[in-house]
């Protein structure tokens, strides 16, 4: 259905990649975004000009369509845009976390109840030149270009992810409960930010993603739904809600936080999850 569009975009980030990003990789100035208590949210100068250079070439033929970076007023007033996370695991980038990192893309359409959702998505990560999309037909692997055949994947155990940057001893507990309730032993490994885990998640290296802080936003997962559902997989908040409308104006945070964390996996079903998640062992970093 989007199977051209999807294409010209994973070209614009795939360039943006290369003559943006890369080159600032481990030679990163960084300023500070926004600042709570226990939360500090980073913007670079990658971000920005990858952004600047991607829009430049995407709002005249989809007028609306926004970054993180640059979030343009008129992405309430068009149908059909698209949603950009330039670089995502600013953090993890700013660090030198090789393959941490990644760019987000979501082709975003109002449907009839005026929210906006995912038709296409794709994840790159820009180190490995790796590719996860999903175009309106079917969900993609692709690396420097070449179709991957689909990856092995496990429900034989839990495989979940930690943030590297940014671990936290509650969700070690939240992914040990799932197991003992599941009868299942339990490995965590440690994961970038959004892009770089939701893609570890798509290849298989690990078989279910929680993330229990509530800063993470729309264009974290927006991208990752439509390749993820491809795969016969599902993505919810920590209370199990689908997202139903993911281009939302800004809250008090200064951006469209997700309060209720995500999750998601391939292998095991929502039922199976999440009764097990505790909601005392959730996070409020950005409040």
């Amino acid at each position: 259905m989007y199977q051209k569009e999807t294409q010209q975009m994973l070209s614009l980030i795939r360039d943006a990649a290369v003559t943006e990003i890369i080159p600032r990789y481990q030679n990163v100035t960084a300023e500070m975004k926004y600042e709570s208590d226990n939360f500090k949210d980073y913007v670079t100068e990658a971000d920005k000009a990858a952004s600047k250079k991607i829009l430049s070439t995407v709002r005249p033929q989809f007028p609306g369509s926004y970054s993180e970076e640059h979030k343009h007023v008129d992405r309430f007033d068009h149908d059909l845009i698209w949603q950009l996370d330039p670089v995502d695991g600013t953090h993890e980038f700013i660090v030198g976390f090789r393959n941490g990192f990644g760019c987000n893309a979501a082709l975003l359409e109002r449907n009839t109840d005026n929210d906006f959702v995912p038709r296409v998505g794709i994840i790159y990560i820009p180190m490995t030149k790796e590719a996860w999309y999903y175009d309106g037909f079917e969900t993609c692997w692709e690396i420097d270009g070449i179709k991957q055949k689909t990856p092995l994947r496990t429900k034989k155990s839990i495989v979940g992810s930690q943030r590297k940057v940014d671990t936290n001893p509650q969700l070690n507990t939240i992914y040990k409960q799932i197991g003992i309730e599941l009868g299942l032993s339990v490995k965590i490994q440690e994961a970038g930010g959004a892009a770089a885990a939701l893609a570890d998640l798509c290849r298989g290296d690990i078989n279910l993603h929680v993330f229990n802080y509530d800063i993470a936003k729309d264009w974290d997962i927006a991208m990752a739904i439509p390749i993820i559902e491809g795969l016969g997989g599902w993505v919810s908040d920590l209370e199990g809600n689908s997202f139903s409308n993911l281009n939302r104006p800004d809250d008090s945070g200064g951006d469209p936080y997700l309060r209720k964390g995500f999750m998601a996996s391939i292998v095991f079903t929502k039922e199976q999850i999440l009764p097990h998640i505790d909601p005392a062992l959730f996070i409020e970093k950005a409040a």
